[in-house]
């Protein structure tokens, strides 16, 4: 397999928390995965408050199903095959089982003091930082007395389209206070929003005493509230805005808040050209509260209200990318619950005169059936003989078509999930001068070949880098003829940690968690672009070296980094799993070298010596945990910035829960249920619980921990 390091530019911004503080990489071939697109609710005409009660009905009922294997909730997993899917990636379906779901929530928002009420939009005045026609925009309320911050960034565009203008501009609603309103003892602010449309980022802005203004960005949907049609409780920390100015501008609320507002902002605002444009839009905003704490209490409940999923086990949606199929390196793949690798399939070794032999790959496939395995083959990366490192005539792209007709022909019948068609052809690096047309006419040259040889085989087009310009997807999307054969778009999801820009004041969180915001988006582009193909997350990882705050987490081999590698990694999984996506692959299974500052040698979940990372221990022991277990789904009853998932044992009353936060600005205190027999730290380590007044056992989760996995009989 060829090594090719790309050298292009790692982003500052991405998509939708990308357009404003995200990172998405771009990286050499080797990963993957999948999505599912957001859910969706029912509308609402006013904005209410999700404390109090659950956010979808579908909490109501647990999915059933037999698991292999294991007898508790610590079971072994063993290398199984039978649960890894076929080459036609479905859902897991069975009866559910009846279920006495828990009649209230195991956690209750905090009162906190109102700013601003229910009092209409009388007293907000819009604003606008351009007067053209498009920037239009407006403040009004609804019959709930919420306010409606309407605004206009797409040029009068009544769809999505490519960017012909520039369209940037902030609109905002603004507020006077009637009374200064006091800050000492209070930590935190929360705002009740809403915003149907997805087409625009979001923050409030204070002025204190001194006339400073502190800004904090809205990040709106997660892992529990997806739906464009929610009701959320946003909360914010008072000492860590994104930025700040004027008076006291030292990023400190002094003594009084004296004005409010909220303020909207386009997707991609740091591009004049390039990017997309959106239609107008709305945010529903209310309920404006100070609070004293930065904390939160829940008490699990072992039959809490939740969301089920479409899948009832995890095993065989996990893959790695891999650059050898040795035994040694799928039984390591086995061991961390992954039963996909993703691997390159080179035309130029593969073709000689137009003569096509794959018997060198052929070899593996006996040890890849044997242990229930797949291969996801990447159709890689140009001939000398067709074009060069690009296929750039309708010939050369000809002769691709006819290097996969002749792969899927070779590889019929063999374990073999799908074929993904080149990688990431928006990246120069990969395609000279990235034309999605041109690249579409091939897929569409090549899917047709692997179809012929093979009608069952799968077909993904290579992942898409979603970088700040998600213009090349949108155009691809948009090749629908040409794509109709496909069965899925790939996407290359890469985010960096949480920055840190100046001194100890935050930027928008770029959490595993975030992508179930960006999803929302890519759904909504790929929709307005005509396509109906799901996305598949085909390629995403975390390097320990520039991924992450050198200054707090050191280079690429310190413990510090690999551990918070670890973490990342395994929230990754766990949002992806949460969100019902089909395959989860990891970039990459191990490192080519030891290279502390160079990012390309720091993904691996093994280091070079072919030992295990902590990336690696957390994900053997979520398998070794709950791989033989049924998924549940995920807790609706949670409180901001907190996650729980459920597995169940089918045999047995034992269940395991995997819990996390995603912010350090807050913690959450976890009450346990009766009948905990273990509490584990992401690493296996043994975690004693505090005894709380009246004997009640809790535990707290904080960001920097990572995952805690409760197991309870």
């Amino acid at each position: 397999m060829k090594q090719y390091v790309k050298l292009g530019s790692l982003f500052a911004n991405s998509l939708l928390s990308m357009a404003i503080a995200a990172g998405m990489a771009t990286l050499e071939g080797c990963g993957g995965g999948g999505g599912s697109s957001a859910t969706s609710g029912g509308a609402t005409d006013q904005l209410q408050s999700q404390a109090g009660a659950p956010t979808l009905a579908e909490g109501t009922t647990g999915g059933g199903g037999a698991s292999t294997g294991g007898t508790s909730g610590t079971g072994t997993g063993t290398g199984s095959g039978s649960s890894a899917p076929t080459a036609g990636i479905t859902g897991g379906s069975t009866t559910p089982a009846p279920e006495t779901v828990a009649s209230t929530l195991g956690y209750a928002a905090p009162t906190g003091t109102v700013i601003s009420g229910a009092d209409g939009a009388s007293q907000w005045r819009f604003s606008s930082t351009k007067t053209l026609a498009y920037s239009a925009g407006s403040v009004s309320t609804d019959v709930s007395g919420s306010v409606l911050l309407k605004f206009d960034f797409g040029c009068q565009t009544s769809a999505i389209v490519v960017r012909q203008t520039d369209c940037r501009n902030s609109v905002s609603a603004r507020r006077l206070l009637p009374a200064s309103v006091p800050v000492s003892g209070k930590s935190m602010l929360s705002i009740d929003v809403r915003n149907v449309d997805a087409s625009a980022n979001f923050a409030v802005m204070l002025w204190d005493s001194t006339g400073q203004v502190l800004r904090y960005p809205l990040s709106l949907r997660g892992i529990e509230n997806r739906s464009p049609d929610a009701v959320q409780r946003v909360y914010i920390q008072l000492n860590k805005p994104s930025s700040y100015w004027a008076g006291a501008n030292d990023g400190v609320v002094h003594d009084n808040i004296v004005a409010i507002a909220v303020s909207a902002q386009p997707f991609i605002n740091d591009f004049a050209t390039g990017g997309m444009n959106y239609p107008a839009g709305t945010l529903a905003f209310g309920d404006i509260r100070l609070h004293a704490a930065s904390s939160f209490d829940y008490t699990l409940q072992t039959n809490a209200q939740r969301v089920t999923s479409a899948y009832t086990s995890y095993k065989g949606r996990l893959a790695v990318a891999s650059d050898s199929l040795e035994p040694f390196y799928l039984d390591k793949a086995l061991q961390a619950g992954i039963f996909t690798i993703r691997r390159d399939l080179n035309w130029e070794g593969a073709e000689r005169a137009g003569v096509f032999n794959f018997n060198y790959n052929l070899g593996f496939m006996p040890g890849v059936q044997t242990r229930g395995m797949k291969i996801l083959w990447v159709l890689d990366y140009g001939h000398p003989d067709h074009g060069g490192t690009t296929p750039q005539t309708a010939d050369d792209r000809q002769a691709y078509a006819n290097f996969a007709q002749a792969a899927a022909t070779a590889f019929k019948n063999k374990p073999v999930l799908a074929y993904e068609l080149w990688n990431e052809p928006d990246s120069s690096i990969y395609w000279t001068s990235p034309d999605p047309v041109a690249f579409a006419d091939m897929v569409s040259r090549a899917t047709s070949g692997i179809k012929t040889a093979d009608s069952t085989a799968k077909v993904v087009t290579g992942g898409v880098v979603l970088g700040p310009d998600l213009s090349y997807l949108y155009k691809l999307a948009g090749q629908t003829t040409k794509l109709s054969q496909v069965d899925a778009i790939g996407v290359h999801p890469y985010r960096f940690d949480s920055f840190t820009y100046t001194g100890p004041y935050k930027r928008v969180s770029n959490s595993p968690e975030a992508y179930a915001a960006d999803q929302a988006v890519l759904s909504k582009l790929l929709t307005a672009a005509g396509s109906t193909k799901p996305m598949w997350d085909t390629e995403a990882g975390y390097s320990s070296y520039l991924f992450l705050d050198s200054t707090r987490y050191g280079n690429g081999l310190d413990p510090r980094a690999l551990n918070r590698q670890g973490v990342l990694t395994l929230r990754r999984v766990l949002t992806q799993l949460a969100m019902d996506a089909p395959l989860i692959t990891l970039y990459s299974l191990y490192d080519t070298a030891y290279n502390a500052t160079d990012r390309e040698h720091n993904f691996g979940l093994l280091n070079a010596d072919l030992n295990e990372k902590p990336s690696f221990v957390a994900l053997k022991n979520l398998y070794n945990s709950v791989g033989q277990l049924t998924f549940k789904g995920y807790h609706s009853d949670v409180p901001p910035h907190t996650h729980a998932l459920r597995w169940d044992n089918s045999s047995t009353s034992a269940r395991v829960f995997v819990m996390w936060n995603d912010d350090p600005d807050f913690s959450t205190t976890v009450t346990l249920p009766a009948g905990v027999t273990a509490v584990k730290s992401w690493t296996g380590t043994t975690i004693t619980p505090a005894t709380a007044t009246g004997g009640a056992k809790q535990i707290t989760l904080s960001e920097d921990a990572g995952p805690v996995f409760v197991f309870v009989n």
